[in-house]
């Protein structure tokens, strides 16, 4: 099995609905980004698939998150703005855009999300 992929960042405000002590208070984090796909096998030019046409997906789903408040963010304003609810927002629009596009199967992506250096969630299907 191959697996490959790629980092990216963004900063971002939100607050927790909930009894989440000072998480319900509007904070912001450094957001990490790290989405990867796997597959068994390798295309005609030995590619899991095009990191470059990755990294150019990931960046337009980062940059309407960027400078934002997650909670008044369509798509996360709906539900909770957890970490665990961004990733599956990034991993949702991304999946569309890179299958909508043509760029390749989407089968084995997986996004995972830090709000700190010691915090993250990962979601796949």
């Amino acid at each position: 099995m191959y697996k490959m992929g790629i980092e990216d960042e963004f900063e971002a405000i939100h607050f927790l609905k909930g009894d989440f002590g000072p998480e319900t208070r509007l904070h912001g984090h450094r957001y990490r980004v790290q989405v990867t796909i796997e597959g068994k096998e390798l295309d005609e030019f030995g590619m899991v698939f095009d990191i470059s046409r990755l990294k150019e997906g990931l960046k337009e789903i980062l940059n309407g998150l960027h400078y934002h408040n997650l909670n008044e963010v369509e798509g996360l304003k709906e539900v909770n703005p957890t970490v665990e609810n961004v990733c599956k927002y990034i991993y949702e629009k991304l999946a569309h855009a890179l299958s909508a596009k043509g760029k390749g199967q989407t089968k084995g992506l997986e996004v995972t999300v830090w709000e700190s250096p010691t915090a993250f969630a990962s979601y796949r299907e």
